[in-house]
């Protein structure tokens, strides 16, 4: 079994392992599609996120899909062999007050089980969610970031004819952005990078604002006549971001803070929160309740992960594909070894 490790930042390495039965309770997965994330990027780049204890090698690949190949004893028969599953990564403990409530993404001895960038991994059949036929392998991996959108956007309070803004043209922004416009608001979506903006458009957005030419507090202000928007996502953490957010949020208005700012503390505008009365909503992972809702949005078409997926690389090519994420050229990057014209 070949599997894809950091050995150290901006340093991948394809390796054999011997390949493992899977265990009582457990499942073995044969990895169809896995796709970079942003986090898996920052670690790449030698920025590790807080709570993370990363130790070389290193595993990388939570965004993940693939088939049931081995079933372990006590799997419920729900689970058989030829099952097409997206597996969540978390192991949760299930007694701390945090599970107890429900909140598994803040569970307070979490485990993590990282398995998307090698052949094969083994899961708990606890972590499983079948994916729907209609479904592809590679837009079924898009479940983990969905999922997390999903999670962060049931905390906005969105009307029909709303203003909202998306601030960040990456495949967590545009994935934002496609829930707003769903919820039936008038959506901005500000960006810097020309080659992403260009798939903003095609999404249909009603305004796609790039901050390299144009200010973008001042572009929402006008558009707004001078209101300033019902809803701000920041969907990219740097500092200019988060203030920026607060500046052309509107009286009463609600700034969803999703993208970490990678920092332990920001300067912003604080008496914009206290005279225009916001709402600062911070958002973190999601649960499994949410990959089973992402995977019946895609079944349904609420939401679209392929005009996303920019690139698709092999295995062996994993060090390239890095490369290209980091260059900003492409969107969501796959990591896949399904042979051309193979079911996905």
């Amino acid at each position: 079994m070949r599997r894809a490790l950091l050995i150290k930042p901006g340093k991948l390495e394809i390796r054999k392992d011997s390949l493992i039965d899977p265990g009582p309770g457990e499942v073995r997965i044969r990895i169809r599609a896995a796709g970079i994330c942003g986090t898996d990027l920052e670690v790449f780049k030698g920025n590790f996120p807080a709570g993370w204890n990363v130790e070389f090698p290193f595993q990388l690949g939570h965004e993940l899909s693939g088939v049931i190949d081995a079933v372990g004893p006590d799997v419920p028969e729900a689970f058989r062999t030829g099952d097409r599953v997206v597996a969540d990564g978390r192991i949760p403990c299930w007694y701390c007050s945090f599970c107890r409530k429900g909140l598994v993404n803040a569970c307070e001895n979490m485990g993590y089980n990282a398995g998307g960038f090698k052949e094969y991994n083994t899961y708990s059949y606890r972590s499983l969610v079948r994916i729907p036929d209609n479904v592809s392998y590679r837009d079924a991996a898009m479940a983990e970031p969905i999922s997390c959108t999903l999670y962060g956007a049931e905390k906005l309070d969105v009307h029909v004819g709303d203003f909202s803004v998306v601030i960040g043209e990456g495949p967590i922004g545009l994935l934002h952005a496609q829930l707003l416009k769903r919820r039936g608001a008038e959506v901005a979506v500000i960006g810097l990078l020309e080659n992403r903006l260009d798939v903003a458009r095609k999404l249909g957005f009603d305004h796609v604002i790039n901050a390299r030419d144009t200010d973008p507090v001042e572009e929402i202000r006008r558009l707004t006549g001078g209101y300033g928007a019902s809803q701000v996502v920041t969907a990219a953490g740097a500092e200019e971001v988060l203030r920026q957010a607060l500046m052309m949020a509107g009286r009463g208005a609600e700034v969803l803070y999703f993208a970490a700012a990678m920092k332990k503390s920001c300067t912003l505008p604080m008496d914009d929160i206290h005279y225009k009365e916001l709402k600062i909503i911070g958002s973190y992972d999601s649960t499994t309740l949410y990959f089973e809702k992402a995977l019946r949005a895609l079944a349904v078409g609420s939401v679209q992960a392929g005009p996303l997926i920019s690139h698709t690389f092999r295995l062996d090519e994993i060090q390239e594909a890095f490369d290209l994420a980091l260059s900003g050229e492409g969107l969501k990057i796959m990591i896949t070894d399904m042979e051309e014209g193979d079911e996905d």
